[in-house]
């Protein structure tokens, strides 16, 4: 079995790790890997907060990978933020950094939802076809907050 750690730092020296298992034969390499996703700390005044949608985090060239949403900062009540597009068939994403209410979506590039989903707080993940989508927030608490997730193909 080969172990591979992935580790993406984003802004604010807040890291990600996604750890994939996979295993040498051609079957297991066709599986979806296990990703391990961990939440943003809970928003501090002073914090960068933005009041409208966030800008989208830098895109990057791997099949398997993490994103801070916003990719720095945390979005206030209402606000909208979301990845960039990726091409993948899961989607997980740790707890709101506040662990309060949102709405999540995963979205196709023409801006039609896939799915979606609402929390009162905790992380989740989706399945979806593998295309090209992204994942979209809407923070629904009184507190700004900010999340990490991870996404495969």
């Amino acid at each position: 079995m080969r172990h591979i750690a992935t580790r993406v730092v984003v802004a604010a020296a807040v890291s990600v790790v996604a750890t994939v298992f996979l295993a040498g034969t051609a079957q297991a390499r066709r599986s979806t890997p296990t990703i391990y996703v961990t939440s943003v700390r809970p928003y501090q005044p002073g914090d960068k907060l933005w009041t409208v949608a966030a800008p989208l985090a830098q895109i990057t060239p791997y099949a398997i990978g993490c994103q801070r949403v916003p990719s720095s900062g945390y979005i206030g009540q209402g606000v909208f933020a979301q990845t960039t597009q990726e091409y993948a068939s899961s989607w997980q994403w740790g707890d709101a950094s506040s662990a309060l209410a949102f709405t999540w979506y995963v979205k196709k590039t023409d801006g039609t939802t896939q799915t979606w989903g609402s929390s009162s707080g905790s992380g989740g993940s989706a399945t979806v076809p593998a295309n090209i989508y992204y994942w979209q927030v809407q923070n629904n608490g009184s507190t700004p907050q900010a999340w990490n997730v991870c996404y495969s193909g």
